[in-house]
């Protein structure tokens, strides 16, 4: 006890010293850590030579401490070429990793497991989560498009929450369905499918395009889509929040007439088809000049009801995080699209929340359990006027209405009352239409290693319940009361409408059920590897539907059925019922990692079928061959060459249930009147012919393939041949059987289509120094099919056949410029009333007259066969740009005017004196008449469809974590971007390339500027 109270001050001091001493020595070091496309999550950071470790937070951010300056941090990723730096005196680091694509161990998602890409013998191509992230637009279907090789994405409107693009997975191939089938964590056809995912829960987004898709069977011959989302990561918690907000406009606004011009062209229509002109000179003068704005108004309805921007906004949350026996991902997101309505009778808004959680139960026994609910609400213009009704309106509006009165009146539309009044109509004051859709999906998963027992042997098996519920009510209103001004008086003429309010409503309840139970292998011997599984799985679903209908309310005020009158109410149900069962397997075989073989295999069963012919069975064989893997491969420059191939059979059975047996139809339309007021009664009447031997289309798929990579991985390129044999598509018969059978004919299998064409992808990863990083990647694929057999009557012409035609070609007459004078059209064959300035057509069958038999059959088609992307990424410092260019070719769409109103070139370049060639003389009257010769739907209304559009652009800011630190944040990064920002083709002001039909009647493409940020803790 002496020695120890003598000694202890001196023992402590010691202590103290060598302590201050080790607290000296530790050297402080953080840093960012980024690729050429931005930061990196999750790169391990370690000192070398010692224990000491961190990795990089969510905005890629480390700080570590080190023994002394001398140490040096490791710097590795999965897919990276991993970097030693000294610290030296440096306090902060900025560190660029360098992809490494010869090491290939990049995991990729394939259908019911993953493959690292070095094994992969299929054709698959992925992005990540974080790519889509980058774009603005709030559908992800939009986000898409010339990204990913293979895939052909059009977006055909702008429509909050209707803004769904046109998918196709390598083009056109069928004359059915051409849907791919979509697979959200494991789960084929989930209700709502991916469109409004949120991309912050997206870790990967992949597409199998040949015949490796056989592992999806009967459903997967259109391209398969596959989405994983994220999961937990051991470690602290990382809470991220993202916020962005967007402004919208119409990516092309139409440039209209004005009440002279529209006046002008009115006498030119009169004159046309004999009759006076509407419009006396001094009429003309008065629209001309505006001396008279109340009574000879001149109105741009487009300005009139749309706004020039709309607001979209966009906020995410979510935490991940764990420990090595839980690990968690959780997020949320609500999400807003105002129209561009004036008063935003037209919204889109939802709400979601994810919780994805995995369990370690045992060292060899993990349990999950996935949770998504998202809830849609879509708000557009009252039930009879959609969006395409609207924007057809717009067109046909006459100019001399007034919209709104100086004094706030409202004036007519053009039916002469208010139930038409566009300024009615797109504020809400004329009803609304309203669809909520409510999704809740769950998946509940366990993984059980048994490799104690056997080794490589494990059982894992899923069950996912979703289910949906679905609302629509359309509340028809009786509108405020018009005025019309009255010039004579100088009093407004009160015009009140006799429409009664109505109401529909429909109720929808869908439960689908999915168990999938898996026995797998998978095991290393020397050289040899060996994969493989055999699995089973069981769907079934169950949809109910109810409908309402009342008219005649009392008012406005009561928008309930209880209000509305029994006379002539209506109510309906309907039901159905859905199931399958599926039997999969894969086995997979590699010799020294560079001979590949994997086979794939489903045996599917399907209600739409009937018994003998409800299963099928859908093989799919693919092999490769790392060729920089032999012995004899010596090439400095060359770093992986593979040669892959595959061939299968995949399915396709989007039909209608029931075709194989004998329906019937129940209503009072059919039958008899019985009784004494000979009132009709509900009725049973045959339904279609039944086809016994009804089955799905099977594709026949061979793709053959080259990968290369070069400069130790900075260079890719990837090469694609594909040839797909549809065969088994289900058309009728009713072109060859003459109409006088009466007969109503089955659906058969005997429609043929060839698809067929080619993918590139390359990619180039560059660094300058250690700071500054770019990347290049860009894509193209060409995909062209046509018809091999579908059902045409003998009679029709050779040049008219679809045979040997891609699908969806256009049957039109050729023309060939413009009649000038009366004299050519006297020498030369013509349509009955054919003018001077009209079309000139071309006599294909040489009979001396037009007609039907002069229409020829096109190879041109609307859907593109060209579609490519151009991606560029750049990286200094706290800085990364990226932009993306989308375009395609190869395609046209056909557009007329359709109505006085449609588009000012019409009327500017319309043909006036000999010597205009442009656009044929006006044919268009009011309210969307249209008479002449120039309605014949002809060659000459064509348009080229190719564009090149700057689609997407993003500049980012990373805040330096010093500046961070009093926060008490990890991470934080704002950016602005752009969507849709322009693009270059011939469809001239008032029309997007991507417009779905063919008279312009559609809400525009959107062009979306926004701002956000993202920060973590």
């Amino acid at each position: 006890m002496i020695f120890s109270t003598r000694f202890s001050p001196l023992l402590l001091a010691v202590a103290l010293f060598f302590s201050a001493l080790a607290v000296r020595a530790q050297v402080p070091v953080s840093g960012r850590v980024t690729d050429a496309s931005g930061p990196l999550v999750g790169v391990s950071v370690i000192i070398k030579g010692a224990n000491g470790g961190t990795s990089t937070n969510a905005e890629g951010h480390f700080s570590i401490n080190v023994p002394s300056a001398d140490a040096v941090l490791v710097f590795s990723y999965i897919g990276y070429i991993p970097r030693e730096i000294q610290v030296g005196k440096q306090s902060k680091l900025d560190v660029l990793l360098e992809a490494d694509t010869k090491a290939l161990d990049e995991v990729v998602v394939v259908g019911y497991g993953t493959k690292t890409r070095a094994d992969l013998t299929g054709s698959v191509s992925t992005i990540k989560g974080t790519e889509l992230e980058k774009s603005p637009a709030s559908n992800l279907t939009n986000s898409i498009a010339g990204r990913v090789p293979g895939l052909i994405a059009n977006t055909r409107s702008g429509e909050p929450g209707n803004d769904n693009a046109e998918i196709f997975v390598r083009g056109k191939a069928t004359l059915g369905s051409t849907g791919a089938l979509v697979v959200i964590d494991g789960i084929p056809d989930r209700s709502g499918g991916f469109a409004r995912l949120n991309p912050a829960d997206i870790e990967s987004f992949t597409v199998i395009k040949d015949a490796t898709a056989a592992i999806y069977g009967a459903r997967s011959a259109n391209g398969v889509i596959l989405i994983t989302t994220k999961r937990g990561q051991a470690g602290k918690p990382v809470l991220s929040i993202g916020t962005n907000w967007s402004l919208t406009q119409a990516t092309r606004v139409p440039q209209m007439l004005g009440s002279y011009e529209y006046a002008l062209a009115t006498n030119e229509y009169d004159r046309m088809i004999g009759q006076n002109p509407t419009w006396p000179d001094a009429t003309l003068q008065k629209f001309r000049d505006g001396s008279d704005p109340l009574s000879f108004p001149n109105t741009n309805w487009w300005d009139a009801t749309m706004k020039k921007q709309a607001l979209q906004h966009n906020q995410v949350i979510s935490l991940r995080g764990g420990t090595d026996k839980v690990t968690y991902f959780l997020s949320g997101q609500y999400q807003k699209q105002d129209g561009i309505y004036k008063k935003d009778a037209a919204y889109y808004k939802q709400a979601q929340a994810r919780a994805n959680v995995d369990i370690a139960v045992t060292d060899n026994l993990k349990i999950g359990v996935d949770v998504l609910y998202r809830n849609e609400f879509r708000n557009s213009a009252v039930g009879n006027y959609n969006a395409g009704a609207i924007f057809r309106e717009l067109w046909l509006a006459y100019p001399y209405l007034v919209p709104v009165y100086p004094n706030g009146l409202v004036g007519p539309g053009i039916g002469g009352g208010p139930n038409n009044s566009m300024v009615y109509v797109t504020s809400g004051e004329a009803g609304y239409n309203r669809n909520t859709n409510d999704y809740l999906q769950t998946k509940t998963y366990f993984k059980w290693d048994l490799s104690k027992l056997i080794d490589g042997v494990f059982v894992d098996g899923y069950y996912a319940y979703d289910l949906t519920f679905s609302k629509n009510k359309a509340f028809t209103k009786t509108p405020p009361p018009a005025f019309r001004y009255d010039a004579a008086t100088g009093n407004y003429v009160q015009i009140n409408s006799a429409i009664k309010p109505s109401l529909s409503e429909v109720r929808g309840t869908l439960k689908q059920n999915l168990m999938n139970i898996r026995l797998g292998y998978n095991n290393r011997f020397g050289d040899h590897s060996v994969e493989g599984f055999a699995a089973y799985e069981r769907f079934e679903g169950n949809a109910d539907e109810i409908s309402a209908f009342r008219s005649n309310f009392l008012s406005n005020s009561l928008d309930q059925l209880s209000a509305g009158s029994l006379i002539g109410q209506q109510n309906n149900s309907t039901a159905a019922q859905t199931g399958r069962n599926n039997f999969i397997a894969r086995a997979s075989y590699g010799f020294k990692n560079k001979y590949l073989f994997d086979y794939n295999m489903r045996y599917d069963g399907s209600q739409n079928f009937p018994e003998g012919k409800r299963y099928g069975f859908f093989p799919a064989v693919s092999a490769a061959w790392r060729i920089s893997q032999e012995d004899f491969f010596n090439s400095k420059s060359i770093t992986e060459l593979k040669l892959r191939g595959s061939w299968g059979k995949t399915g396709n059975d989007a039909v209608s249930a029931f075709n194989y047996i004998q329906t019937y139809l129940l209503g009072t339309g059919y039958g008899y009147s019985l009784g004494p007021t000979a009132s009709q009664v509900s009725s049973l009447v045959p339904g279609p012919t039944p086809n016994k031997n009804i089955t799905w289309e099977v594709a026949t798929t061979t793709d053959v393939a080259l990968d290369a990579q070069f400069l130790k991985g900075r260079l890719g390129v990837t090469i694609d041949y594909f040839r797909s044999m549809r065969t088994g598509i289900l058309i009728t018969r009713s072109e060859s059987v003459p109409a006088y059978t009466g007969l109503t004919l089955p659906n058969q299998n005997l429609g043929k289509v060839l698809n067929r064409g080619i993918e590139l992808e390359a990619y180039y990863n560059g660094t300058i120094g250690n700071s500054f990083g770019y990347n290049i990647r860009g894509n193209l694929t060409f995909a062209c099919n046509k018809v091999i057999f579908m059902d045409e009557a003998a009679s029709v012409p050779s040049y008219q056949r679809k045979t040997d035609i891609p699908i969806d070609s256009w049957l039109v007459y050729e023309s060939d410029g413009l009649y000038q004078n009366q004299a050519e059209i006297d020498a030369s064959p013509h349509p009955a009333n054919t003018a001077p300035g009209d079309i000139r057509y071309k006599d294909i069958n040489g009979d001396g007259a037009i007609n039907g038999l002069d229409q020829v059959r096109k190879s041109s088609v609307r859907t593109p066969q060209l579609i490519y992307g151009t991606s560029l990424g750049l990286s200094w410092r706290n800085l990364d740009l990226s932009v993306f260019v989308q375009g395609q070719a190869m395609a046209q769409s056909y557009l007329a005017p359709a109505g006085l109103n449609m588009a000012k070139e019409f009327f500017d370049g319309r043909w006036q004196k000999e010597g205009d060639n442009q656009f044929p003389r006006n044919f268009n009257g009011p309210t969307g008449a249209s008479r002449g010769v120039n309605t014949l739907t002809s060659d000459f209304w064509l348009r080229n469809a190719a564009f090149v559009r700057l689609k997407n652009v993003e500049l980012g800011f990373t805040v330096p974590s010093s500046l961070l630190k009093k926060a008490k944040m990890h991470s934080a990064r704002i950016y602005i971007n752009g969507s849709n920002i322009f693009s270059i083709d011939q469809f001239g002001p008032s029309f997007d390339p991507e417009m779905p039909n063919n008279t312009g009647y559609y809400y525009p493409q959107q062009r979306v500027v926004n701002l956000g940020a993202n920060i973590s803790f």
